[in-house]
């Protein structure tokens, strides 16, 4: 189960380390969307549960952002210091 979240995990940071393109909001999404579900589903607690729930608030304004041609870099930091987080958690 973790080795799904961490493949994803690992391609959000991929992207966001990128120029932003159309796969990355989409990356960014499903890299969201994959955080929450596990933070709901899983048994894990603690630092995992907490990279998980950084993830819930660093991406979505990014993703907004993106979508509206409006990042900046305070949110792709934020956000890059997320992932890593939840990648070192998750290895």
């Amino acid at each position: 189960m973790e080795e799904e979240e961490l493949k994803i995990a690992k391609q959000a940071k991929v992207v966001i380390e990128a120029k932003p393109r159309k796969e990355t909001i989409e990356i960014l999404r499903k890299a969201n969307v994959m955080a929450a579900k596990h933070m709901t589903t899983s048994s894990s607690a603690g630092p995992l549960n907490d990279a998980r729930h950084k993830i819930g608030l660093a991406l979505p304004p990014l993703i907004k952002a993106l979508e509206e041609g409006q990042s900046t870099e305070e949110k792709i930091n934020r956000a890059k210091e997320a992932i890593d987080t939840w990648i070192k958690h998750l290895g």
